[in-house]
């Protein structure tokens, strides 16, 4: 009887380890289409890094266009702060609902990252990260000091999605996937980093040219 009680106690544990505990949620979400609550107005130097990496005559047109202050850039962006690591704010950074061109595709919007690095009582600002695409995932994990996201590019037949991790220079892909759609429900399926010349977050396109 006691060697069955401890198989059993054994069997339990192994079904336990089994069971894997699922994955941990997002600490953030952004999709093109829906604004996320939480966002505030970022701050100027993070705002500043931004706007320098658009046409700054369209992004005027775009404040003379939503009404606002001569130079109100920040009006146009919204941002989420979070402690990525010791010493490290991570900004994440999108339009606002105030439409901008130069910041929302038919179906896409850009996203920054901006790591804020306080020492000595003051603080630094460098662009991690200027992309494109359909969501954005920034994720628990931390790899180099900075939370790995997944990011998701897609066209009407499904998505080619990217986990990306810093490698202390820049966001690489990591983990790679594809997707289909299916009625209402996305499949998606693992996929090779890397197997052609297109970027593992965007869906190639067959009238354009790769990018590198």
């Amino acid at each position: 009887m006691k060697v069955a009680a401890a198989i059993i106690c054994v069997l339990t544990l192994l079904s336990g380890v089994a069971r894997a505990a699922p994955a941990a949620a997002p600490l953030l979400e952004l999709k093109a289409q829906s604004v996320s609550w939480g966002l505030v107005m970022p701050i100027p130097p993070v705002a500043n890094l931004v706007v320098g990496t658009v046409d700054k005559s369209k992004l005027d047109q775009c404040v003379r266009d939503q009404r606002l202050q001569p130079r109100a850039y920040r009006g146009l962006l919204l941002s989420w702060a979070y402690p990525s690591s010791p010493g490290h704010q991570l900004h994440v950074v999108r339009a606002s609902e105030k439409y901008c061109g130069l910041f929302y595709g038919a179906r896409d919007f850009n996203y920054y990252l901006i790591d804020e690095h306080r020492s000595g009582g003051r603080s630094s600002f460098r662009l991690l990260l200027a992309n494109r695409g359909d969501r954005l995932a920034v994720l628990p994990a931390v790899t180099n000091g900075f939370n790995e996201i997944e990011t998701a590019g897609c066209n009407a037949g499904g998505c080619r999605i990217a986990r990306m991790a810093f490698d202390g220079r820049r966001y690489r892909p990591v983990q790679c996937d594809e997707s289909v759609i299916r009625g209402k429900t996305e499949v998606r399926q693992p996929r090779r980093c890397g197997s052609d010349t297109f970027p593992d977050d965007q869906p190639p396109a067959p009238t354009s040219r790769p990018r590198r």
